[in-house]
């Protein structure tokens, strides 16, 4: 993986959902065919990450309301309306909205970690092999060279280049 985004659940300011347990039968919004939504539909198979980077359950009982993206979850919240009480999406994506004045604050620890690369078109009409071994080599040597760390502390304020299940 190149880098790892923490999946957190945010609320409204005066919400009242302060913990990972006040999700129990809430509705949650999250972005449209996201990992977000696989997680919450509880379908973790699918989603292929090793055990080690599921830090908690999904809340039971949830009604789902998904949007075309994530960052509408916070908009909806920033324009006033509650048709759902939390979401869930990168910690990024709530670190940004905190940042830009939304009312909102995290609920509880992430809750979940995807791992993320580059993706690559395999079944196009050219083999991709050699451009997928020459990024594999540019990003290695970007993480030892601490490269990638500075842009993730540049960009996001915290260093994602760090597999956070070692």
């Amino acid at each position: 993986a190149s880098y790892y985004t923490p999946a957190q659940f945010a609320a409204a300011d005066g919400s009242g959902v302060e913990t990972l347990a006040d999700l129990n039968g809430k509705t949650i919004c999250v972005g449209l065919s996201t990992t977000y939504e696989t997680w919450l539909n509880g379908d973790l198979d699918s989603l292929g990450l090793p055990a080690a980077s599921y830090y908690a359950d999904p809340p039971s009982d949830v009604t789902i309301i998904p949007l075309q993206t994530d960052n509408e979850c916070a908009q909806q919240i920033q324009a006033g309306r509650n048709e759902f009480q939390a979401f869930l999406t990168s910690n990024t994506v709530v670190e940004a909205a905190i940042r830009e004045g939304v009312a909102i604050h995290k609920v509880g620890s992430p809750v979940f970690s995807e791992n993320l690369g580059v993706a690559f078109d395999r079944a196009g009409e050219k083999d991709p092999t050699s451009l997928v071994a020459k990024v594999g080599e540019i990003i290695a040597a970007m993480h030892a060279d601490g490269t990638l760390s500075g842009f993730s502390m540049n960009w996001f304020g915290e260093d994602l280049t760090v597999d956070p299940t070692k």
